[in-house]
């Protein structure tokens, strides 16, 4: 007898994939004999060969790194999130807290109305060919601290 070695490339839906028939396979089986299943014995060998095998330790370091990225793109995802947030709390508060309110709601209503007139302009100057709710959004930001539902409303 000789001794072969093994070496194989486990990617993540390879690793899936497997699962399952080894699940399938096991199920076949005893409950009592889990210990001694096909799938146990298959992954015990799979973490020993990742344990000890370079090769097997460059793809499981190769795995670790996409996770980070793709970790990395979550944070990233979710801090722009809080920061949006945390500046409509900010504009929120501002409102409530103003002494003057009944400038404030002044302000705002001149601003909600500069932003209809700045609508019904370039609607009519382009008419059916522009897209209505992406000119309501570039008008939010531009007569900031106005929100879609009031310009909608106002519409």
């Amino acid at each position: 007898m000789t001794n072969k070695r093994v070496s194989f490339r486990a990617e993540d839906p390879f690793i899936e994939e497997l699962n399952e028939i080894l699940d399938d396979i096991n199920s076949k089986r005893k409950p009592n004999q889990k210990a001694f299943g096909v799938k146990n014995i298959v992954w015990d060998f799979m973490k020993e060969y990742t344990k000890t095998q370079p090769y097997g330790l460059v793809t499981e370091t190769k795995r670790l790194k996409n996770r980070l990225e793709e970790i990395d793109k979550e944070i990233e995802i979710l801090t722009n999130e809080k920061n949006e947030i945390t500046a409509q709390i900010k504009v929120n508060e501002n409102i409530i807290n103003n002494t003057k309110l009944d400038e404030f709601k002044d302000e705002y209503t001149q601003k909600l109305e500069q932003a209809r007139e700045d609508y019904n302009k370039r609607v009519s100057a382009f008419g059916d060919k522009v897209d209505q709710e992406a000119v309501l959004k570039q008008l939010c930001k531009k007569y900031k601290p106005i929100r879609l539902e009031d310009l909608k409303e106002i519409l």
